[in-house]
């Protein structure tokens, strides 16, 4: 895996750690290529048996930013807007079923599609600056990348509903507070944290990691892919509304938008 020919991704082996680190300047936007290279990375997960551990990343002062608007433009056929959807579904399928425990560490911002991968993962180490959010209905657009699933498992559905229809985002230490992701911790201290959760998970017994995970994800699974099905479905039909069109066009012209419900 590592020695894959990635533009994107960088895939970089430790011991029994792999770190993947998604590698598109300044915020780590997806554009087509970066979201098929991590789609096909997360999928090779479970057949990669030197692996004891992976940390998901990205390069520079943001995690992701979710999808390069630019982006959005290229995808208005459904056909292409559904292979999308697919690989975004291996995506978080891909973190949840893989055999080995992935640690998300979050610097900056996380956001939409940035912020469902990193929720997904198993144990996730924010530095106390970084933001997470979904700003997914503020633009028209159903969460449909397993925000929809995610946000309402680790919170609760009251307060998931709250940032989920505002698209508000909530600072990491809050965010460890309410239980969204793991721990929030000074910036500075943050790459030796993870290091070290990394290299304790990949050197404890691998049979008792790997199965304890199975075990407590296969309720979080059935109910995660349930509404995963249900909300990219209801995605792909808001992506292609007025009202989407008119949320991506008014934020290029820097206005606000006026919104028709069609």
């Amino acid at each position: 895996m590592t020695g894959s020919n990635h533009e994107f991704i960088r895939v970089e082996r430790a011991g029994g750690v792999l770190t993947i680190t998604m590698d598109r300047a300044p915020v780590n936007a997806f554009n087509g290529a970066m979201h098929t290279e991590l789609a096909g990375v997360l999928r090779g997960l479970p057949h990669d048996t030197e692996t004891r551990a992976v940390v998901l990343a990205g390069n520079g002062k943001h995690f992701c930013a979710g999808g390069d608007l630019g982006w959005f433009a290229e995808l208005r056929q459904m056909d292409k807007y559904a292979a999308v959807l697919q690989e975004t579904c291996d995506m978080v399928e891909g973190i949840l079923n893989a055999p080995q425990p992935v640690i998300a560490k979050v610097t900056g911002s996380a956001v939409g599609l940035g912020a469902s991968l990193a929720l997904a993962c198993d144990i996730v180490y924010a530095a106390d600056n970084a933001r997470f959010s979904d700003p997914h209905a503020q633009i028209g657009l159903v969460p449909g990348d397993g925000g929809a699933a995610l946000w309402p498992l680790l919170i609760g559905p009251a307060r998931a509903k709250e940032y989920l229809l505002t698209g508000e985002a909530i600072g990491a230490p809050e965010a460890a507070r309410i239980g969204l992701i793991s721990k929030a911790l000074p910036a500075a201290e943050l790459d030796d944290a993870v290091t070290g959760l990394a290299n304790r998970l990949a050197n404890s017994p691998p049979l008792a990691v790997r199965w304890t995970k199975h075990s407590v994800n296969q309720g979080l699974k059935a109910i995660a892919m349930q509404v995963f099905a249900t909300a990219a479905g209801l995605e792909g039909m808001t992506f292609l509304s007025e009202d989407c069109r008119e949320a991506t066009t008014a934020m290029v012209e820097k206005r606000k938008p006026v919104f028709k419900g069609r």
